[in-house]
């Protein structure tokens, strides 16, 4: 399995189309905004055998999460 690892450093995945993301674990994403340490999609978002590890936001009570942040249509 593939490790994507942001140390840290920013946002694991940022996307504005659809994106599928499997067999990999995304790990360390870190972001200042409001919205997902892992990732951002303005697109429908799809894990498949992925692990989402250690991802974290400023704003850690706001409700739209530390991971995974499909801002499009889930699918």
């Amino acid at each position: 399995m593939t490790i994507v690892d942001a140390n840290g450093a920013g946002r694991v995945f940022t996307s504005d189309v659809d994106i599928s993301l499997s067999d990999l674990t995304v790990q360390n994403g870190k972001t200042n905004a409001n919205d997902g340490g892992g990732s951002s999609t303005l697109g429908a978002l799809t894990l498949t055998n992925v692990t989402v590890f250690s991802n974290t936001e400023a704003a850690l009570a706001s409700s739209r999460g530390e991971a995974p942040m499909p801002l499009g249509l889930p699918s």
